[in-house]
């Protein structure tokens, strides 16, 4: 009976269920302890704070960049892009204060979310909704992009404030189009608030809007406007970093046919008698060769991650037009020239090492040559 009472008690192994619950729990618990930061106009889902819940938030393409606001919309957080219930095309999108933001969506926050409590979302999320604008702007008239934003109106918070304010302004430009700003075409338009840059705004409600824009004038279309400068800039970015990558995947083609010809040359003459140390440094020369091979082979790989959000590898994984025609509200260029310019990076990286190979494999080649000859 003493031997019973001391007997070490042994714990039962955990059903697989027990242990996958056992171990989602701990990876809930350390992605609490150290979530993964989010950057702005990084182009990440992330994980907002809502009252005691972690709900999973999509962010609007063009408008994630704000220091202090961005936009966003709350997702189910199976996502990327289901309807959490019916509640969510009722608010659409949302003003997010940045200090919510616990950080990039973890799936491991799922189960701290309304969804997982079997709650829907409740009526105050803490977040007013990120209304539409009116933007008024100066267009060149040759039918291309150039141009420049002369006032930005918002938010409105009914639609019929901005259906009467855009009005207006139609009114008061009959007749005006072309003479406000020479070169240029002036219209009115409707369009998301932009909640990143809510200070370049004006509340509609303080100045008249028909008499915010410039007055006809001889002289020359504002080159030096700030907003034009940025558009000018942009675009000229844009098409920047993509004739890099072009410049740079056509010589990484013409290297990868001079590398392909000399490793056929030396295939043809690998079966002839020659030295063994001419045949040591050949070898060495070979796998030179074969690795700028490899490195230009990823060179020219086509990059389908869709990072910049504006991109088709990213618009191919959309489910709906409705979500299409969401992310064609922003001004996206910013993210496109900076997921370009790291592809870009990347891509003159792999090019430097393959023409370093290239000229390691060429001095062995020469090596090689002189070894046979003495």
């Amino acid at each position: 009976m003493i031997r019973r009472m001391f007997r070490r008690h042994v714990p039962a192994r955990l059903s697989p269920e027990d242990q996958a619950a056992v171990d989602a729990f701990r990876a809930m618990l350390a992605a609490l302890r150290s979530p993964e930061p989010w950057t702005p106009g990084s182009a990440q889902d992330i994980a907002v704070r809502v009252g005691p819940f972690i709900e999973r938030a999509h962010t609007r393409p063009g408008d994630d960049h704000g220091p202090d606001l961005i936009a966003v919309a709350l997702q189910d957080p199976g996502g990327p892009y289901p309807v959490y219930g019916a509640r969510r095309w009722k608010r659409g999108w949302l003003r997010c204060e940045t200090a919510k933001i616990l950080g990039v969506w973890n799936p491991a926050y799922a189960s701290l979310t309304h969804a997982a409590a079997g709650l829907d979302l409740p009526d105050d999320v803490g977040m007013d909704p990120a209304h539409y604008a009116l933007y008024i702007e100066a267009r060149r008239r040759d039918d291309s992009r150039d141009g420049f934003t002369l006032l930005r109106l918002g938010p409105y918070t009914q639609t019929r404030h901005a259906q009467q304010d855009y009005d207006r302004i139609t009114a008061a430009l009959d007749g005006r189009e072309t003479t406000t700003v020479p070169g240029h075409r002036v219209s009115a338009r409707f369009g998301p608030f932009g909640v990143s840059d809510h200070r370049l705004f004006t509340d509609p409600t303080r100045p008249t809007p028909s008499r915010c824009w410039p007055r006809p004038s001889k002289e020359r279309p504002h080159d030096h406007h700030p907003e034009f400068t940025v558009d000018k800039n942009l675009d000229a970015a844009c098409a920047a970093v993509t004739g890099e990558i072009s410049r740079t995947d056509s010589k990484a083609s013409l290297l990868l046919a001079f590398n392909g010809a000399a490793l056929a040359g030396l295939a043809a003459i690998a079966g002839r008698d020659l030295p063994t140390a001419t045949k040591a440094v050949g070898a060495l020369a070979v796998l030179a060769l074969g690795a700028a091979a490899v490195l230009l082979l990823l060179v020219v790989r086509p990059n389908l991650r869709g990072d910049d959000r504006a991109s088709f590898p990213y618009w191919a994984r959309l489910t709906d037009d409705d979500t299409v025609w969401a992310t064609m509200h922003g001004d996206t260029r910013a993210a496109r020239i900076r997921v370009l310019s790291a592809i870009a990076v990347a891509k003159f990286r792999g090019l430097r090492l393959a023409i370093d190979c290239t000229l390691a494999a060429l001095a062995l080649l020469t090596l090689a040559a002189t070894v046979a000859l003495l």
